[in-house]
């Protein structure tokens, strides 16, 4: 249903040419073609968001186009090409001072490193991991992710107390907001820890 909505909003805004539409509907059926498994026509679809991106000079909507591109690879298994496309996006971020942006990407590069059984590179994607409090649901989502991520990430490492410590307040902080896809995460971690 997102993906037939979505390409109807597509061909709507195409027609009316505005690029700014155009570029939300392809990201959202580039979102849902890689949901259902459909990743050539994914990769076109966040390809053409790219390029729409840097048509209207919208560098914010470029670093999460390049970052849609790494959710793509890492979907696929692809873990280095996915490191690619997150390490653009994170150095982009950076150098136009998008703090939320990098911290995703930072996030995302070291979800990689999970894959990849690597926590020392993991855990240095996120040694400026954020310490204030998050209040906005979508800033508790982030914050969850990126303790559970770090929970993961000690465990790799051996470090039980600190993966404890972060699956614990990632799991806290997903039920707060209920975020119903990252408690699961969380808890299993703690689970893990527990047997």
């Amino acid at each position: 249903e997102c993906l037939r909505s979505a390409s109807y909003a597509a061909r709507l805004a195409k027609g009316l040419e505005d690029k700014s539409q155009l570029y939300r509907a392809r990201v959202l059926e580039g979102v849902a073609l890689s949901e259902l498994g459909r990743f050539a026509e994914a990769t076109v679809a966040h390809v053409e968001g790219w390029s729409l991106a840097r048509v209207m000079d919208d560098v914010q909507r470029e670093i999460w186009a390049i970052g849609n591109l790494g959710a793509l690879c890492f979907g696929m298994g692809q873990w280095s090409a996915a490191i690619r496309y997150f390490e653009k996006a994170r150095s982009m971020a950076e150098e136009y001072g998008f703090a939320d942006l990098e911290f995703h990407s930072r996030t995302n590069l070291a979800d990689c490193a999970v894959q990849l059984r690597d926590p020392v590179g993991g855990l240095a994607a996120l040694s400026q991991f954020r310490t204030e409090t998050p209040e906005t649901r979508p800033q508790m989502s982030v914050s969850a992710n990126g303790l559970n991520t770090l929970s993961r990430l000690h465990l790799l490492a051996g470090n039980l107390d600190a993966a404890r410590i972060h699956a614990g307040e990632s799991s806290r902080l997903a039920r707060t907001a209920r975020l119903e896809k990252i408690a699961p995460n969380s808890e299993a971690v703690l689970s893990l820890i527990d047997v």
